[in-house]
């Protein structure tokens, strides 16, 4: 299955599309995906039945690596032998957590329901 698009939802002050994938696990982000006018979130489905919370810890957190990104809150190190995304450094205070928290909450509580819906539908099949 390819990507589908639940939607392009508020994060805050940002407006992310967000994808499923049905044919894997993870996700990612893109700030700037080719072809669209939003950054974009795709998360993998392929996940048994009970595992729906690591489902919706994908989801949460690219939102949250989303939004720092675009707040000015994740930092890449100087680039070394071995990069990875692991690699990442996040600095922020207690006021910008705040306004990341609840940034992400708007945009969460819109995408949860169409997100479990594709999930259950995933899992039908």
């Amino acid at each position: 299955m390819a990507e589908k698009s639940l939607g392009v939802f508020e994060f805050g002050y940002n407006r992310i599309e967000v994808f499923v994938d049905a044919a894997r696990c993870g996700g990612e982000f893109y700030g700037l995906p080719k072809g669209s006018g939003f950054p974009r979130i795709v998360v993998g489905i392929d996940y048994q039945p009970h595992e729906w919370p690591q489902c919706v810890s994908v989801l949460m957190h690219e939102v949250f690596e989303s939004l720092m990104s675009s707040m000015g809150m994740r930092f890449q190190p100087a680039p070394g032998m071995s990069w990875g995304s692991d690699r990442y450094i996040f600095h922020f205070d207690h006021n910008q957590f705040s306004e990341l928290v609840t940034s992400a909450a708007d945009g969460l509580v819109a995408v949860m329901p169409k997100l479990a819906k594709a999930f259950k539908s995933k899992k039908a099949k």
